[in-house]
């Protein structure tokens, strides 16, 4: 986000509305996965090496 925002300052971008959505959803998309992918991968983890922290 940050990035963006300093290049849409810098330059000029014809497609800047496409841009700031192809990146709020690519950060949305990872905050999915993330959040899907936390529990199987802690409960498989906890099977392989349990009560370890």
């Amino acid at each position: 986000l940050y990035y963006l925002a300093y290049a849409a300052g810098k330059a000029s971008f014809t497609e800047l509305d496409l841009l700031w959505a192809t990146v709020a959803l690519a950060v949305v998309m990872s905050v999915v996965v993330h959040g899907m992918a936390a529990t199987p991968v802690m409960k498989y983890l906890d099977r392989i090496e349990p009560g370890r922290q």
